[in-house]
């Protein structure tokens, strides 16, 4: 794994390019039984390759289940679901909006920090590319967050 890791950041320095991928997946295993090992392994913090213990193995698609659109309708219709009168004023102060929009979200996501926060997003790294993918916590989030004020919470976003 080390070694692949090495031949990439080669390859991509010799290339000069980040328009190629690949899936290395492996399954190490520590055991104290040295016969029973394929290669022996030390862990310290002075490494220049990174080694963490994972006890457990958790896929980000099933805690990051939402893509901002998906986020949108499910807050959306939360808000609907408990009957929480949510409005706002556009910019120009004159039209009065009532339905939950990607406008709104990215309002939210911007004053909470949301995509630093490993609780409510998730960046999936393909190359330069990121995108962001968001937790059931984040959607529950933002709802607590209207129920507290839910006709002027995003003016007051915005005033900060």
């Amino acid at each position: 794994m080390i070694f692949t890791k090495n031949d990439i950041d080669v390859t991509k320095k010799l290339e000069n390019s980040n328009k190629f991928t690949i899936t290395v997946r492996h399954e190490l295993v520590i055991t104290k039984d040295k016969n029973k090992a394929n290669f022996s392994v030390k862990i310290s913090k002075d490494a220049e390759n990174d080694v963490a213990i994972v006890k457990e193995l958790k896929d980000p698609a099933d805690i990051f289940k939402f893509s901002f659109k998906n986020l949108v309708r499910d807050i959306d219709n939360r808000l609907k679901r408990q009957k929480i009168p949510f409005s706002y004023t556009t910019k120009n102060g004159k039209t009065l909006k009532k339905s939950f929009n990607g406008y709104v979200l990215s309002q939210f996501i911007a004053y909470y920090n949301m995509k630093q926060n490993e609780r409510y997003s998730y960046a999936h790294k393909i190359g330069n590319l990121i995108e962001y993918t968001y937790s059931q916590q984040a959607s529950e989030f933002i709802v607590n967050q209207i129920k507290q004020g839910p006709t002027g919470i995003i003016e007051k976003i915005k005033k900060r």
